[in-house]
């Protein structure tokens, strides 16, 4: 807030009278002759020095964090059962310069309170341009092969493919970029860097026609990262385009060259080709592969200045020269970096593949500091890392390809073992970068690498996800026939046989045949409500692939909380035994906070009318009429409560909660 303060200058005005030869003589003793004074000239300006003060807000929610029991987890209930959690769940708010107000809304916007993850099925209302898609769309971007090698579902539903089309046969290949409303249709404000794309297009990023698009990243503001491998002349280089929400290029992205466009290109004196891509939450950019040193291949990372492209000198890696892009080994042979992903704290992980003396590859791993180097306490399974390792896998080719921090701190990481056949493979570390010893998988004895054989075809998990359960989710290709392939694994690395695929008849693994011969999914992302999205490719009644986009649907819901008793009865325990709902309540504040919503009652299940269904847009719930220090001291004490109804499927439901503060 800003006030302004009006000051009105008053000015009294006094007579007085001297005799005109008085003055004239005062003046002549002073020296100043009035006959011969020079004529007056004088120029001006005035400069006005501006300034606004935001208001400074703070929110903590460690009071409140996810999956704890009795506080924001129900833990194990019965179908036709109300129960109320039973510890405070705490969120302190406030603003150091200004009256604040805590504000809450569903964290899907989809207006059920709390939904199943997916058992496989597919979303029916997903229909594409055809409207007959029945959760299957293909899209012929151009008129050769086309394929979707990443995923991202917009906060509005909309989902961006991004991965590789041909413009020609076979060659050049290059970027292409889509937009599907959540109907599945094109969106035709999409329309790219000529405007004309209508909600699909292409663009070359390279000069040589060989583009590879490997990742996508939506930003806060709206603007979507791009990242693969491009070739000029005989060299493969990382590559990078940031598109404006419309598609159109980001001109003010221009790179270390100060002259990409929109289009960057980054230089490590070799070959070098980029797979992974990682956004910093103060906007930098970090890109990771693989880098040819004249004889085999090490991990190298670049980090780039998030509003220009340049690189950042401050990212100087274990020598300390790097000035924004090094490479480093790990092993004796081929280093091959894959994915990279980033702490809480800052941290850089990049994982890949290291191949040995045997020819044969095994997982690799190095944590890089805030600067670049190497963080020795990631020290492995041997405990003599000292920032960078390899783990013993399988006997032959153990290949990453994706990774994720999870919230507990370990790393997460899919791709292929290398047996009899090739199958889906999975690996947790540990924050210390120690396999996890709890991640056993079906057999017992995985010990932190867990392949899911099955001896009879080839498998692999290309992209990996992680539900707000805990449970995991793998896509990419499974079957003697190549076809689209989602597993679903427990925490500790078990198939979750819940998963039931689109026929209702698997247990952890499914397959989803789209097309009318071979197909896969290579990447995927997960709508705010639950919704996964795979992104891939089919051949299309002839040898020419398109790029295949498939829904899933979320499993059963929880209602958001209304007057279930009827008349003016709000109170649960009128219910029907058939009736399930969610709903939320403020047992009481404090700190200077006053409640928005009634916290008069106990938060019980008799508490009538202080129980409140979760908004699926933000409003008020308690709120600040004085400024109050950080971190703030202002409390809202919520309970929550849930009613089941008696034929309520059984599986782990979520009800996503965000909380925002705002100082009007």
């Amino acid at each position: 807030m800003r006030s302004r303060l009006h000051v009105r200058h008053g000015r009294t005005r006094t007579r007085v009278r001297f005799a005109c030869a008085t003055v004239v003589a005062l003046l002549l003793a002073l020296g100043i002759g009035l006959a011969t004074a020079p004529p007056s000239e004088s120029a001006g300006a005035s400069v006005v020095v501006t300034a606004s003060i935001v208001s400074a807000t703070s929110l903590d929610t460690t009071g409140c964090a996810t999956g704890a029991a009795g506080r924001t987890s129900f833990g194990n209930i019965q179908p036709g059962s109300s129960n109320v959690t039973s510890v405070d769940c705490d969120v302190a708010f406030g603003s150091t310069n200004n009256a604040a107000q805590l504000q809450v809304a569903q964290g899907d916007g989809a207006g059920a309170a709390m939904w199943m993850s997916t058992t496989g099925a597919l979303d029916a209302t997903f229909d594409g341009p055809s409207g007959t898609g029945n959760g299957k769309v293909i899209i012929p971007v151009t008129a050769f092969d086309g394929w979707g090698y990443a995923a991202a579902v917009q906060p509005d539903g909309s989902t961006l493919v991004a991965g590789v089309c041909g413009t020609a046969s076979p060659y050049p290949n290059v970027f292409c970029v889509m937009r599907l409303l959540p109907s599945g249709a094109l969106d035709p404000a999409f329309d790219g860097p000529t405007g004309t794309g209508n909600g699909a297009f292409t663009f070359a990023q390279g000069s040589q026609g060989s583009d590879w698009l490997k990742r996508i990243i939506v930003q806060p503001d709206g603007k979507i990262l791009l990242s693969g491998e491009c070739l000029t002349g005989v060299s493969h280089y990382m590559c990078i385009t940031r598109l404006n929400s419309d598609g159109s290029y980001d001109t003010a992205f221009d790179g270390p060259s100060g002259t990409g466009n929109g289009r960057v290109g980054v230089d490590l004196g070799n070959e070098a080709w980029s797979y992974g891509l990682a956004l910093q939450p103060d906007g930098m950019i970090v890109l990771g592969g693989k880098c040819y040193n004249g004889s085999n291949n090490d991990f190298c990372v670049a980090r780039l200045n998030g509003t220009t492209g340049a690189y950042d000198t401050t990212f100087d890696g274990p020598s300390g020269t790097g000035n924004g892009m090094f490479a480093f080994s790990i092993g004796a042979s081929h280093d091959d970096g894959a994915v990279v992903t980033l702490q809480p704290d800052g941290k850089v992980v990049i994982g890949g593949a290291c191949y040995l003396a045997s020819g044969y590859a095994d997982p690799c791993f190095a944590r890089l500091n805030v600067n670049g180097s190497f963080d020795t306490a990631f020290d492995g399974p041997s405990g003599t890392g000292n920032g960078r390792f390899i783990i013993t896998g399988t006997p032959y080719d153990d290949i990453l390809y994706d990774g994720l921090v999870a919230p507990d701190g370990s790393l997460l990481y899919n791709g292929f073992c290398d047996q009899t056949t090739h199958d889906s493979c999975f690996v947790r570390l540990l924050p210390t970068g120690a396999l996890d010893p709890t991640f056993d998988g079906p057999t017992g004895t995985g010990n932190g690498l867990v392949a899911l054989t099955d001896n009879t075809a080839e498998e692999e998990v290309d992209t990996i996800r992680l539900q707000p359960d805990g449970r995991v989710i793998g896509v990419g290709t499974c079957g003697s026939t190549a076809t689209a392939c989602v597993t679903r694994i427990n925490a500790d690395g078990t198939l979750d046989t819940r998963f039931k695929g689109p026929g209702g008849a698997n247990a952890g693994v499914a397959s989803y045949p789209i097309g009318t011969a071979d197909s896969g999914s290579v990447g995927a992302d997960f709508a705010s409500d639950g919704r996964l999205v795979l992104a891939g490719g089919c051949a299309n009644g002839s040898a020419i692939y398109r790029v295949c986009i498939q829904r899933l649907d979320t499993g059963a819901s929880i209602s958001n909380y209304s007057n279930l008793g009827g008349g003016g009865d709000t109170d649960w325990a009128s219910a029907t035994a058939t009736t399930n709902t969610f709903a939320a309540c403020v047992r009481g504040v404090a700190g200077g906070a006053s409640a928005t919503w009634p916290s008069t009652g106990a938060c019980t299940s008799t508490d009538s009318t202080s129980w409140n269904a979760v908004p699926t847009t933000a409003a008020t719930i308690a709120a600040t009429a004085a400024p109050v220090p950080d971190p703030p001291t202002a409390i809202a004490s919520l309970r929550f409560g849930l009613r089941t109804a008696t034929n309520q499927p059984p599986g782990s439901y979520v009800a996503p909660i965000v909380f925002s503060v705002i100082a009007p």
